[in-house]
């Protein structure tokens, strides 16, 4: 079977990044939700990431701060992620939520 057999349906290659776009779509709802209510604390979201590692599904925020970012900070931050999250309840698998801060040189 060759791509003209397939009668409009789309290849297989276009479809994967049909759900990459989608994740991008979640991560940007996720990021629009959690970022007024961060840089409310003076604390900037650098990135979020939705990455598999081995069995484990990881969220992963990181978080920066003008003058660097503290562990008091980041489990503060924790604490307000935590219910956005759980109330958008964008992912289907379950994960680790993992609330990091930008690592400087």
């Amino acid at each position: 079977m060759n791509l003209s057999d397939l009668s409009g349906h789309k290849p297989a290659f276009i479809i994967v990044r049909g759900d990459e776009q989608i994740m991008d779509d979640r991560l940007k709802v996720l990021r629009e939700a959690i970022t007024p209510i961060l840089n409310s604390k003076e604390i900037i979201v650098d990135s979020i990431l939705y990455e598999k590692e081995g069995t484990y599904y990881f969220l992963r925020i990181v978080l920066d701060k003008l003058g660097g970012i503290d562990l008091d900070t980041i489990v503060m931050a924790t604490n307000l992620i935590n219910p956005i999250v759980d109330q958008l309840d964008l992912f289907e698998e379950s994960y680790i939520l993992d609330v990091i801060s930008k690592e400087r040189e």
